[in-house]
């Protein structure tokens, strides 16, 4: 069962279409990333979905029910920003109970359903807190809180984490998973950050200027990307891409490229390095080719100097293959 179905759904603003027909649906217990860069749609259709803002066409549903003339208070659906939007000015407790007042429940009955949400999410001894005296963590099972007490069907995240920092990234981002895979979430996840796509998504929609390019799980997404556009913005180092004839384009991820004697069933391609990029535990190297500049991942102890002259080798079996005209993927990969 669909917990969320969008069907044919389009926005504009000001003549400016910033949603195309635009399908997608997230199963009930899912976590769904939305990926994309800024301006490509992502925070309208978090909108859209929670009733913020109205579509030009298109429809919604939600648990299998139609929304489209619903209001946000109607739709049963929990939104979280970037800061998770909690109350500065109230407790924990009265963060989690807010969504329950002006509803048909007694004050024993709030009473009881935050005292049950806070003893599942380990906010018990928190309670009389204000969201300034807890971690990141716990203001992050807060807003997870806050969904939870009023039973949401469906839970929006716009870049939760985009303004936490890197050390604290990873283990909000790890307790968020666990905590969508404990309760069963169904979780719509908005970010412009590829690597949290992947570690996060059950599934992940790419989407670019309004159109959703691509929905599939992460290591589909990866491997067999549907277009030159998903496997440009989905890898860093971006996919290499050099001529192919007339009508195509080679693509090539960095990793599969290497320095070494070349097999029967290998492309050579040689060039001249123009920079190396020590990125931790690997480094970048940059090639320029007959082809155009390309990357190539290699171990730090390989010694490598610019201007240095080098074939790099790829296994054909790695090979992507994408039409020249829409960038559409032809094969991937190649035999």
């Amino acid at each position: 069962m669909a917990g969320l179905a969008i069907r044919k759904l389009c926005k504009s603003f000001a003549g400016r279409i910033v949603l195309d027909h635009l399908d997608l649906s997230v199963d009930a217990g899912q976590l769904l990333v939305l990926l994309g860069a800024s301006g490509s749609g992502k925070t309208t259709l978090l909108r859209l979905i929670a009733g913020l803002e109205t579509p030009d066409a298109g429809e919604i549903a939600i648990g299998g029910r139609a929304v489209g003339r619903l209001s946000p208070r109607q739709r049963n659906v929990s939104m979280v920003f970037q800061d998770f939007a909690l109350y500065p000015h109230m407790s924990v407790g009265e963060n989690i109970a807010f969504p329950l007042r002006g509803r048909k429940f007694s004050s024993a009955q709030i009473a009881t359903k935050v005292a049950d949400v806070a003893e599942k999410l380990g906010l018990e001894a928190l309670l009389d807190r204000r969201p300034d005296q807890i971690s990141g963590g716990q203001q992050q099972r807060l807003a997870v809180a806050r969904a939870l007490v009023r039973d949401s069907q469906l839970l929006l995240m716009d870049e939760p984490l985009s303004n936490v920092d890197v050390r604290r990234r990873d283990a909000m981002r790890n307790e968020l998973r666990s905590l969508q895979q404990e309760f069963a979430l169904t979780v719509l996840y908005v970010t412009h950050d590829q690597t949290e796509a992947m570690l996060l998504g059950d599934q992940i929609a790419v989407i670019d200027r309004g159109v959703i390019q691509q929905v599939a799980p992460p290591d589909v997404i990866y491997d067999q990307p549907a277009n030159r556009f998903v496997a440009q913005f989905v890898g860093s180092p971006p996919m290499n891409f050099i001529p192919d004839g007339r009508v195509g384009l080679l693509g090539i991820r960095p990793e599969d490229l290497s320095f070494r004697s070349a097999g029967d069933d290998d492309l050579e391609i040689a060039g001249v390095v123009d920079a190396v990029q020590c990125l931790g535990s690997h480094n970048v190297v940059h090639l320029r080719s007959a082809g155009g500049r390309i990357a190539v991942i290699v171990d730090r102890q390989q010694q490598l100097e610019v201007g240095q002259q080098l074939t790099a080798c790829v296994a054909r079996c790695r090979l992507h293959r994408f039409a020249t005209s829409d960038g559409a993927r032809l094969t991937s990969p190649m035999g």
